[in-house]
């Protein structure tokens, strides 16, 4: 056959992928059916083209990213290109690399309709994968069996591949789904391009339209162990502030009724929460009537059943299991020597498991440091100390008490006017709290004013003196000598 101006031997598609060996420099013709906005792009026969002849072994991949001269980017959907190029197998796919001619045609073309195919015929093995490759492909009524296959040879996780069919991996190449699809996500209809990449044959949809969502799924119930108060109703909530929803895989466009039920007569949950058409998720709202502990509620959706615990809290059991007991944040010059002393009042062990010490800005309520009390060891003994210490201050702690550095060993707590700190647990209720200096702090300052100010001479601290009446400026006194990790030096 005669070579063109390129000395390339014009060629069908067909041609180039059955008939050439590889290393063969060839010209071809295809109608642009994917593409990336740089690198790579996928061409097809157009069905109007006197060289069609079905669709087996009508599509061709063509890298451009070693072209010469450089093209800048693809060709857009549905043009009408000839290229001139060298034929590839790139790790089990023939393309076409090494570009040395891309041309945009005036005739018009006609991409082919996507072609309906089984899963299994097109995954990786499939009797039609190879004849396929790079050909405008579609499969309907599908439901997503894994959300992370394996990755394949030279990938790595996450791979953000999903497998439809139990076979059929569908790939992000040229679009990623938001949200992603779970297990169980059902889909109408997928298109997309077939490519080998990885040692798998993969359908990559070109854009959202390629994916058309089934009825939703319903994705998540959570998060696990919100919490609500002893006798509350409204929304449970995490430490954190996160609400207890039901979330579907996607938005549907009519309201979408998720069954509810809890495994605690005295835990109260509406029959259905409705998720409102456009939306993707709802907030559960629940009657905690009589008993504190774990609860099981479940969230049914067609088939699909998610449960969650959410945890009923006695707001009054908790409190009082520690006492913020002495706390030194002032010191004459530079604050080397700080400190925070907690104490378990208790004549039995107190586990600390979930329990943290927050210290707050008095300006803007923020936490601006946190302890996990767990971290100085499981349990605090009975009538026993924990100390949050600098360095220097830990040098003083007596034997038999625990100890958590602080975060730096110099002007870590803050020094009032007004500060503030708690110790809560992991739903956020408050355990103990204190706010010290001028002026009051919502949720922190126990009664009608705070603890006295630190003094920055001597050796003084503000400590607890008596039992806890969860009044600050009663239980705390300014002591003229600290004493972390031992009794208060009280009058």
């Amino acid at each position: 056959m005669p070579l063109d101006a390129h000395d390339a031997c014009p060629a069908t598609i067909y041609e180039a992928r059955t008939l050439y060996p590889i290393e063969s420099r060839l010209t071809v013709r295809g109608v642009v059916t994917a593409a990336r906005s740089a690198g790579n792009f996928a061409i097809q026969v157009p069905v109007d083209d006197p060289a069609w002849a079905g669709t087996a072994n009508s599509g061709l991949w063509v890298f451009i990213g070693n072209a010469t001269p450089p093209v800048e980017a693809s060709p857009p959907f549905g043009a009408h290109v000839r290229i001139t190029g060298v034929t590839n197998d790139f790790f089990g796919q023939r393309q076409l690399h090494r570009v040395l001619a891309l041309e945009i045609l005036d005739e018009p073309a006609s991409v082919p309709d996507a072609l309906a195919v089984a899963p299994d015929d097109i995954a990786t093995g499939g009797p039609r994968a190879e004849e396929l490759e790079g050909v405008l492909v579609t499969v309907e009524d599908v439901e997503v069996t894994d959300v992370a296959p394996a990755p394949g040879m030279g990938d790595r996780a996450p791979t953000h591949e999903f497998v439809v069919g139990g076979s059929l991996r569908v790939d992000d190449f040229f679009f990623r789904p938001d949200p992603p699809p779970i297990v169980g996500s059902r889909f109408s209809r997928i298109a997309g391009v077939l490519r080998f990449s990885n040692e798998h044959s993969k359908l990559e949809p070109r854009n959202a339209d390629d994916l058309v969502r089934g009825a939703p799924a319903l994705a998540a119930f959570g998060p696990d162990r919100t919490s609500i108060q002893l006798g509350g109703a409204g929304v449970p909530v995490t430490a954190g502030g996160e609400p207890l929803t039901v979330r579907l895989d996607h938005a549907a466009r009519v309201d979408v009724d998720v069954e509810l039920g809890s495994d605690d007569a005295e835990v109260r949950v509406p029959d259905r929460v409705t998720i409102p058409a456009g939306e993707i998720e709802a907030p559960v709202r629940i009657t905690a009537a009589l008993a504190a502990g774990d609860v099981v509620l479940t969230a049914r959706l067609g088939g699909r059943v998610l449960t969650t615990t959410v945890v009923v809290r006695d707001a009054g059991a908790v409190r009082g299991l520690l006492v913020l007991n002495e706390l030194d944040y002032d010191q004459e010059a530079t604050d080397f020597a700080e400190f925070l002393e907690i104490r378990n009042p208790a004549d039995r062990g107190v586990a600390l498991g979930g329990l943290s010490v927050e210290l707050v800005n008095g300006n803007d309520g923020m936490v601006y440091d946190r302890y996990a009390l767990g971290d100085a060891g499981d349990v605090l003994p009975a009538r026993g100390y924990l100390v949050i210490a600098s360095e220097m201050a830990a040098a003083r702690v007596p034997g038999g008490a625990l100890v958590l550095p602080t975060m730096g060993n110099r002007n870590v707590i803050q020094n009032g006017e007004p500060d503030g700190i708690r110790i809560v647990d992991d739903t956020g209720i408050v355990v103990d709290s204190v706010s010290y200096g001028r002026g009051l702090m919502a949720g922190i300052t126990e009664g009608d004013a705070p603890a006295p100010s630190d003094r920055d001479m001597g050796d003084f601290s503000i400590g607890r003196c008596g039992r806890d009446t969860d009044q600050n400026a009663v239980d705390f006194l300014l002591l003229e000598r600290a004493t972390p990790g031992a009794d208060n030096a009280c009058p």
